[in-house]
């Protein structure tokens, strides 16, 4: 399908896009295939969350008031910069009354060591609508955002 994309594009320069402006663009092809679970996995999501915004699992089914800002359900999209600040903040304990952290996250190596009990974390979790406390791979792509599984421009 790809073959003698190269020497397809090599000249191009300017393209004019579908509202009619012309515009210096830059090609590049990438992919993700993936069912629920690994997309669950991925995201460091539960099963039982909105996919798309960050309304909570007991309140999926109400439809409420719409934005260009927001999903169907009135709620905030889910942007992957916000989740994972928020999985940090969760992992140092922001979420605890007594502030202590859930995680030891200064060792060598990408691995959280645990610091609490199963029901501490859980708590924290429900907190975070289901969103697991761990760290995500895909966070740290420039420009990608894997909540909302899109490209975003980079200048």
């Amino acid at each position: 399908m790809l073959q003698g994309w190269d020497s397809l594009t090599e000249t191009v320069k300017r393209l004019q896009w579908a509202d009619g402006t012309w515009r210096f663009t830059k090609f590049f092809l990438r992919g993700l295939l993936a069912d629920q679970p690994e997309t669950d996995t991925y995201c460091c999501d539960t099963s039982q969350s909105c996919k798309v915004c960050t309304c909570p699992k007991h309140k999926l089914h109400l439809l409420g008031p719409s934005s260009s800002l927001s999903s169907v359900s009135g709620y905030p999209l889910k942007v992957a910069a916000k989740v994972q600040e928020s999985v940090y903040k969760a992992a140092d304990g922001g979420f605890c009354p007594n502030k202590q952290p859930l995680f030891d996250r200064t060792g060598p190596g990408p691995l959280w060591r645990p610091t609490c009990t199963q029901a501490t974390y859980e708590r924290t979790r429900t907190v975070l609508n289901g969103t697991h406390i761990m760290p995500n791979a895909f966070w740290n792509r420039s420009g990608f955002d894997v909540q909302q599984m899109v490209m975003h421009r980079i200048n």
